[in-house]
């Protein structure tokens, strides 16, 4: 996400596709906004462990109508040492699945997941949950935007 908002600064006129898989900011540093407000994962399945920091992506992105983003959130903290490393979510995205728009087209799509940190980026075998839906975006992002 953050090498995202840079790159936008030197190319404003660029559109990009950002996919996330458990993507995680530690809230003592403020990254993406994060604060020490949790929201739990919603899945039923999920351990009541797994969190994710609250922030306000439509503040930490001003211009909407260039990104296409997707991420998937677990909420495992990822040290395992309470440092307040974990992943982060839109504020207000308390369901499984959830979604922002400008202009009447979606910028960012959240989806939550029953996975371990580690799992959800390194398990080939779980494939359907976490490279599929990220081909599909890709494929969604291909289409608002027009690339061939």
């Amino acid at each position: 996400m953050r090498l995202a908002k840079e790159i936008k600064v030197k190319a404003p006129s660029a559109d990009f596709a950002v996919g996330s898989v458990d993507g995680v900011c530690k809230y003592t540093q403020s990254e993406l906004g994060t604060r020490n407000s949790k929201i739990d994962n919603p899945i039923p399945a999920a351990p009541s462990s797994y969190k994710a920091y609250k922030t306000n992506l439509a503040s930490e992105f001003s211009d909407k109508d260039h990104f296409c983003i997707f991420h998937l959130v677990g909420g495992q903290e990822v040290t395992g040492l309470a440092l307040g490393v974990r992943a982060f979510t839109h504020e207000t995205c308390s369901a499984e699945t959830c979604a922002l728009s400008n202009n009447g087209k979606d910028w960012y799509k959240q989806q939550w997941i029953n996975l371990a940190h580690q799992t959800a980026g390194r398990d080939y075998s779980k494939a359907s949950i976490t490279i599929d839906p990220m081909v599909q975006h890709i494929k969604d992002c291909k289409t608002r935007f027009g690339w061939s």
